[in-house]
């Protein structure tokens, strides 16, 4: 079962800040989100994001089913060619906040 309480943005852009049953608020410091910049024939494709603390690796996150995420590290020298655009964690959908949080904190 989940500890995750509750996820909410701090006061750093794409950091995110939540809580666990029975502790304090934690932080995962230099958390930023992603979104591939869309092409004309990316209709219909799955949701894919990318994630990457601070100066560490990327990751891509996609959904294999309703709900489901799969994540896998990625080269960060040929997403940073085919560009991203900077994605609020307010709107990254809620399970792949838990998801994240999740990740990141192994």
């Amino acid at each position: 079962m989940n500890r995750l309480k509750s996820l909410s943005l701090d006061r750093k852009p794409n950091t995110a800040t939540y809580s666990e049953s029975g502790r304090g608020g934690s932080l995962i410091p230099g958390l930023r989100m992603f979104t591939a910049q869309p092409s004309a024939d990316s209709a219909g494709e799955c949701e894919m994001f990318y994630s990457r603390r601070s100066t560490g690796p990327f990751y891509r996150w996609r959904t294999t089913a309703p709900e489901r995420w799969e994540v896998t590290r990625v080269n960060g020298g040929d997403l940073l060619a085919a560009g991203l655009c900077p994605l609020s964690w307010k709107n990254l959908p809620q399970t792949l906040q838990l998801r994240v949080v999740n990740h990141y904190e192994e």
